[in-house]
Formats: structure tokens, sequence, C-alpha cells
């Protein structure tokens, strides 16, 4: 989904000086506001992170923001022309509403709910000092975890256990390594660092397997003193609120989606699956998008069958196939292509139950949010104009419109941003939470831009 600042890019500003200035306002044009927040992440789209430090000098932001007031310029001449009402552009935006809402849902849920304790910092800064050996057994289940437990506290090596398990011989060498604080499961850290010399922990999951620990030794690296602490404290505790982010995130979902009940109805599935493998192209690989779902199933008798069911309510075959992301699916393996078709949609389903948090919280009139859609409304406008006329029509437009809409910038506050610090904005989730990064670029294809009415 994927860590990211709020939301990036422009808004405007008026000619005449307001009372007092927000804190955040770099500028306005035409009445709405280009804050700073938005400035500095619109760069993060624009200019790599290692050259934002090129831009120490004004003129070269005052550029980047003239482009910026420039873009909103056309946007405003774009709507006053109705350019921006078509289905397609309000689909778009309810996408970045969606992305937004699930932004503000992991900041109230999981970000703001991380906490570092001073305690936990300097308990995470002894054991970073410290290199542990250990021995490990890594089993399928749980039983042979157990069996395994037994065996080395009977006095058997973790490659004798492994030798009768798997009737062949190993190397104790494959059952030990060297461990530092950080560098793998906190889960199996936990244990590991809690072990005296000699013991052995109990059964530990890790994803699907479970893992038997016996510490062999500790010893110390390097010289612990309070100067050290305070040197390596800010990087302890980035990743024990990353850890800590990664467990509330994960319990949160677990939570949500196990009321949500998410289902899929097999028998409509594997009726999907062959029609798709009976459509695909002759490179065996059909790709899914919203808009060719209607002619895919065209005089599909099936298409108004239930195919996903949560929180009580169900999507048919037809729906749900809109709700997916863009997916190419593999037609040559009707096991592979399901497999996919499947995760797809329990996705689907998924950001679906998250949105519907969102919004029991009221977070679809959160100002972030609104402010939000707002600023990509603008960008769409002004790229639908830019397609509609060309880039040298667009350029007359806004300098004509220079002339008459009013715009105002903060040069000192220009001047004083600091570009080079880092990015302080909600880091891109893979998994959990596919989409917590603000809203990446809209995906507005040329022909769209070509006849904005579609």
């Amino acid at each position: 989904m994927v860590a990211l600042a709020s939301l990036l890019f422009l808004a405007g500003c008026s000619r005449r000086k307001p009372a007092a200035y927000a804190p955040d306002l770099l500028a306005r044009v035409d009445g709405r506001e280009i804050t700073t927040t938005e400035f500095v992440g619109r760069l993060r789209y624009v200019v790599p992170v290692d050259s934002l430090r090129a831009l120490a000098d004004t003129s070269s932001r005052a550029r980047l923001l003239g482009d910026l007031i420039d873009e909103r310029l056309a946007a405003v001449y774009a709507e006053r022309r109705g350019l921006i009402d078509s289905a397609g552009v309000q689909d778009a935006l309810e996408r970045v509403r969606r992305q937004a809402m699930l932004r503000e849902l992991y900041l109230r849920e999981v970000r703001d709910k991380a906490t570092v304790s001073d305690e936990e910092l300097k308990r995470a800064y002894r054991r970073w000092r410290e290199e542990l050996t250990v021995g490990f057994y890594r089993a399928a289940t749980r039983e042979e975890a157990e069996w395994v437990r037994q065996g080395v506290l009977a006095g058997k090596s973790f490659a004798e256990l492994a030798s009768e398990r798997y009737k062949r011989s190993f190397n104790e060498n494959q059952f030990r390594r060297k461990l530092r604080w950080g560098e793998t499961d906190p889960a199996l850290e936990e244990a590991a660092y809690s072990l005296r010399l000699g013991e052995v922990s109990e059964p530990v999951k890790v994803g699907q397997m479970y893992y038997v620990i016996k510490l062999l030794d500790r010893r110390m690296l390097g010289n612990p003193s309070e100067d050290d602490f305070k040197r390596v404290a800010p990087a302890l505790r980035r990743k024990l609120l990353r850890r800590k982010e990664e467990a509330l995130a994960t319990r949160f979902l677990r939570d949500h989606l196990s009321q949500a009940q998410i289902r899929l109805r097999g028998d409509v599935l594997g009726k999907l699956v062959k029609l798709l493998v009976e459509r695909a192209g002759p490179d065996s690989v059909i790709e899914l998008y919203p808009e060719n779902v209607d002619a895919l199933l065209a005089g599909v008798d099936f298409r108004d069958s239930t195919l996903v069911t949560f929180s009580g309510k169900g999507w048919t075959v037809a729906e749900a196939l809109k709700r997916i992301e863009p997916v190419r699916l593999p037609a040559n393996s009707p096991e592979l292509l399901a497999n996919r078709l499947s995760q797809a949609l329990f996705e689907a389903a998924r950001d679906e139950v998250l949105v519907e948090a969102a919004r029991n919280l009221g977070l679809d009139k959160h100002p972030r949010v609104l402010r939000d859609v707002n600023v990509w409304r603008d960008y769409l406008a002004a790229e639908i104009l830019k397609r509609r006329l060309g880039a040298e029509r667009v350029r007359s437009v806004v300098d004509s419109l220079r002339a008459h809409v009013p715009v105002v910038i903060l040069k000192t506050k220009l001047a004083s941003l600091d570009l080079a610090s880092p990015d302080t904005s909600v880091v891109q989730h893979t998994m959990p939470f596919r989409e917590l990064a603000f809203p990446p670029w809209p995906q507005w294809r040329s022909e769209q831009a070509a006849t904005p009415s579609r």
C-alpha cells in the first residue's frame, strides 16, 4: 500500500492580504491555498530525494512553485469550462478519497497509538549491543516443534533430531547462527534474548512455521555508554515504532476482517475462472480492468450471481470485478488464475471493510481528506486541459489568467523551507494496509483525457 506526507499538490491564494496567514500557508491562487506540506510533498514526486538539497537557492524553489501555480491557473480555466465533471474524473477522485480515508484510519488507529517508552528504548539498546549465538530448528507444525524441544532437553542436538526426522545426515552448523537485535522477527528475538545460556525456548510461531531456539553464547559488542546510547537511540526508536505499528496494524486488520467474514462463493468463482480461460487471448493472459468488465460479461447468465460476501452484504460477479485493481491473469493455468483472482477479490473486499470503518469514524469529512480531494481535482483539471488544448495553448491561457486571477506568494517562507529534512509522512505499506500512503498519481489514460465525458 506501502510508508509519506499528507497530500501533495496545490491549492490557491488571494491578492488581498488576509488578517493572519495560516502557519502552513505558502501561497494562494484564486482564493485556494498552497501549503508548505503540499509543496514539499509535490517535490517528492517530481524531484529525486537526493536532489532536494540542490534546491537551496530561492530561485529554484520559486520556479517549481511557479509550475504549481501555473497548474492551478489551468485548473481554474478548466473548471470554468466544465471540463472536470465527467464520470471518469469523479471515479478518480473517489479513489483518492478512499485512499486518503485509509491513510487517516491508519494514523488514528495505528500510528498515533504506537509509542516507545524510555525503558523500552534502553532495553533495545542493551540487546542491540549484544550478539547471541543460537541453535535453532524450524518445524512445520507445533507437534514437530514440541518433539524437537523434548529431544534437545533430553540431550540430543538439532542435527541429530533432523537426521531422525528426515532420514539423512545433517551438519550441526546448519542449525546455528549469530543473532543481533533488529535483524529478524521480533517474536524470535524476544524469545532468544530472554534465554539464559544453555536454555531452550518454547516453540515460537513465525508466519506458518515454528522455531525452537537454544542459547549457546552471548557476548557484548563495543563499549556501551551514555554517549553511545544517545548516538544510536533515534535509529532504535524508529525501528521500535515500526515494529509496534506493524503489530497494531496486524491486530486491527485481524479484528475487522474476522468480523467482516469475507467469503468467496466457490461455485460462482469456478464458473468465472472457466469463462476467463475460454476468453483469454492468444498469449494466454487476460487483463481485467473495471472498464472492460461489461464487455467481458456480455450475455453471461451468472453475471448477477453473488460472488463475494462480507459484513452482511454481497457483490455480484459484475460488481466484484469492477472493484478490483487492474490485474493480469495467467489463463494457461486455471489454478493459478483462480488463486490470483481470489487474492484480488479478497483485497478489494478488505479495502471496502476498512473504508467503511473509516467512514463510521467520520474520516470522510476529515479536513486532510477534503483537502486531498480538492488538490487532486485541480491536478486532473489541469491535465485534462493540457491534453485537450496542447501545451502551447495552455501556456497562453495561463498567461492571460495571470493578469486577472489573484496570486499571493509568501516568499520568506518559501526561502526558509527545510527541503533536506527526512520525510516524516506515512510509510508506504504493502501488507497490511495496502494503500496507506497519500494517493498516488491518478490513473488517467490519454483516451479519457481526450474525451472527458466518457
